[in-house]
């Protein structure tokens, strides 16, 4: 009997269903159990675990390095009394400051006195 008798012999029977018993035997074990569900996290992190492991390994290094690199404590700034010189600097810049400001020869004249840019008469320097 050759290969195409055998296929035309089988496409003559009828085709019988497999009992319900035999398939749940046979495909049981290849099932996986039923759990309650992994979790969003889970799912998010099942494509990829390798990646995301050493991704959360690089985090731990940096957070490591990054304690190691700063001190406990860090030194606290106490606030003392400026110096008598710098007081008598802060003193003469305010001295001058003010000074610099009462030096204007001639107060700014007030906007209403000003003449207008369209009304200004024109000169000629000859």
């Amino acid at each position: 009997m050759n290969f195409d008798e055998f296929e035309n012999k089988l496409r003559g029977q009828p085709r019988r269903e497999i009992p319900r018993e035999w398939r749940r035997e046979i495909l049981g074990p290849l099932r996986p159990p039923r759990t309650a569900p992994a979790g969003w996290w889970r799912q998010l992190l099942w494509p990829h675990p390798a990646a995301w492991a050493s991704l959360a390994a690089a985090w731990v290094a940096i957070v490591a390095l990054n304690r190691a690199a700063t001190p406990d404590a860090a030194p606290r700034q106490v606030a003392t009394r400026p110096s008598r010189d710098m007081v008598l600097a802060y003193q003469e810049r305010q001295r001058l400051s003010a000074e610099l400001a009462s030096d204007r020869s001639e107060p700014p004249k007030p906007a209403a006195d000003r003449p207008r840019s369209h009304a200004r008469a024109k000169e000629a320097v000859v």
